[in-house]
C-alpha cells in the first residue's frame, strides 16, 4: 500500500525575519508617498514638516501591492503574516493588511520598528475604520506601544514633559506646535490606554516627573481621562497635570486651524489632573438635589481621589471642589480631614 507523504507545515519565521520584513515594508511605504494624497493631507493640516522626521509613508490602494513587492525581495508569506503586513482571505489568498492609508511607523521601547498604524484616506467613508493598527503578532502588541515614547526617548530622559494625547496626528501636532516647549506628545494610537503603556511611560520618566493629559474634550475623552488618572495613580505617578483644550478641539484641530499659539498656551497653563477628574465626576453624577447630596458626592470623590493629590495641589483642589459643589470651603476641608488618614495630605508645600 502506498502511503501519501505527510505535508510539512512551513516553519514559523524568527523575529529577525519579521523585523527585516517590517523594515522593507517601511522603506516601501516611504517610497510611495510622492504622488499620493498624504503630502497634501499633512500640508492642509499644517503637519507637513513632520512627514520626514516621523518617517510617514503611504500604503497604496491595491490588494497585493506590498505583498508582491516584498515577495520580490525574498520575504516569505509566513514572515509577512507574522509581521502583520499581510493576511489570508477566506479563499486562502494573501493580501495586504493596509491599503490606501497614511502609514505611521511604531517602535518598541528599544527603538525597534514593530508595526504600523494607518490612517484612512480623507475620501474614505465612515464605514472604514479611521485608524488601523498592525494585528497582534510575535513582535507587536498595540497594548504595549505608546507612540512617541521611543521616538522622543532622549528628550523625555532630559526632562521633557510627556503630554498624553489620543492619536498619532495629535502627537505630531504637539511636536509641531510646541517646538519652543520642553514637551513630547505620546499617543496610544486610538486605543484605550493600558497598564503596560503606563508602565513603559513611567520607566522613562520616573514617578515624580510631571505627566500631562490632553485628551479630547468630549464624553469619550473624559472617560479616557478618568481611565488615565486611575492607571497613572495606580502605578504610583504623583505629579499629574491636565491640559484643557477648547470644546470640540483636539491638538491636531488647533494646528490645522493655525492656532498653535492656543495649543502652546493650554500646555503651559496646565493644572492638576485631579481638578479635571473632579469636574468629570461631578458632571457624570448630574445635578445634586440639596446640600446633603452635594456633600455626599464630595465625600465620595474625596475618598477616591484625595489620597493621590500631591500636597502642593491640595488647597487648590479642595477650593475647586467646594466651588463646583457649591459648598462652604470649611465643609469640604472637614470632609477631607475625615477621608484621609495622613494629616500631611491637607497641608501645602512651602
Amino acid at each position: 500500500m502506498t502511503v501519501a507523504p505527510t505535508a510539512v507545515p512551513a516553519a514559523s519565521p524568527d523575529d529577525e525575519e519579521v523585523f527585516d520584513a517590517l523594515a522593507d515594508a517601511h522603506a516601501f511605504y516611504r517610497s510611495q508617498v510622492r504622488g499620493s494624497w498624504v503630502p497634501d493631507h499633512l500640508n492642509r493640516r499644517n503637519l507637513y514638516p513632520q512627514l520626514e522626521p516621523a518617517g510617514i509613508g503611504y500604503a497604496p490602494d491595491g490588494w497585493t501591492t506590498l505583498t508582491a513587492a516584498l515577495h520580490r525581495r525574498g520575504h516569505t508569506p509566513s514572515a509577512l503574516e507574522a509581521a502583520g503586513l499581510a493576511r489570508r482571505t477566506s479563499a486562502g489568498r494573501l493580501v495586504d493588511v493596509f491599503r490606501d492609508r497614511l502609514m505611521v511607523p511604531l517602535t518598541d521601547a528599544g527603538g525597534q520598528l514593530v508595526g504600523f498604524t494607518g490612517r484612512r484616506a480623507p475620501t474614505a467613508g465612515d464605514d472604514i475604520p479611521k485608524y488601523l493598527n498592525s494585528p497582534a503578532g510575535p513582535v507587536f502588541s498595540k497594548h504595549q506601544v505608546l507612540y512617541g515614547l521611543a521616538e522622543d526617548a532622549d528628550r523625555l530622559r532630559r526632562g521633557a514633559m510627556p503630554v498624553l494625547v489620543e492619536g498619532p496626528l495629535d502627537r505630531l501636532a504637539v511636536t509641531q506646535g510646541s517646538r519652543t516647549l520642553a514637551v513630547v506628545g505620546v499617543a496610544p494610537c486610538g486605543t484605550a490606554l493600558t497598564a503596560d503603556q503606563v508602565a513603559a511611560l513611567i520607566a522613562v520618566t520616573g514617578l515624580r516627573r510631571p505627566i500631562a493629559v490632553a485628551l479630547d474634550p468630549d464624553p469619550a475623552g473624559r472617560a479616557a481621562t478618568l481611565r488615565g488618572w486611575q492607571l497613572l495613580t495606580s502605578a504610583g505617578a504623583t505629579h499629574l497635570r491636565h491640559v484643557a483644550l477648547p470644546d470640540g478641539q483636539d491638538p491636531a484641530d488647533l494646528i490645522r486651524q493655525g492656532r498653535g499659539d492656543q495649543l502652546r498656551t493650554a500646555i503651559t497653563r496646565h493644572r492638576p489632573l485631579a481638578i479635571a477628574v473632579a469636574d468629570h465626576r461631578i458632571t457624570a453624577a448630574g445635578p445634586t438635589r440639596d446640600w446633603t447630596a452635594a456633600l455626599r458626592l464630595g465625600r465620595h470623590i474625596l475618598t477616591q481621589d484625595l489620597p493621590h493629590v500631591p500636597s502642593g495641589d491640595v488647597a487648590a483642589y479642595l477650593a475647586h471642589l467646594a466651588r463646583r459643589l457649591q459648598l462652604d470651603p470649611a465643609t469640604i476641608t472637614a470632609a477631607a480631614a475625615d477621608t484621609v488618614s495622613t494629616p500631611h495630605a491637607l497641608t501645602t508645600d512651602t
